[in-house]
C-alpha cells in the first residue's frame, strides 16, 4: 500500500477505518450453501468450470 503525502491528512480517521475493516474480516463467518436440483433429486456441485447436478447431501461443493 502506498499513501500520498499530504499536509492536511487526518491519520486518526485512516487508522480508525483500517481497524474497523480488519475487525469485519476477523468476524466474517464462512457460510456454505447447498443447491438442490428437483429434476435430478441431487445437489448441485460446481467442480472447477463444470457443474454437476449429481452431488449427494454434504458432498464438497
Amino acid at each position: 500500500q502506498m499513501f500520498a503525502a499530504e499536509e492536511n491528512v487526518d491519520f486518526r480517521i485512516h487508522v480508525e477505518n483500517q481497524t474497523r475493516a480488519r475487525d469485519d474480516v476477523s468476524r466474517k463467518q464462512l457460510r456454505l450453501y447447498q443447491l438442490y436440483s428437483r429434476t435430478s433429486g441431487k445437489h448441485i456441485q460446481v467442480l472447477g468450470r463444470r457443474i454437476s447436478a449429481k452431488g449427494e447431501d454434504g458432498d464438497k461443493y
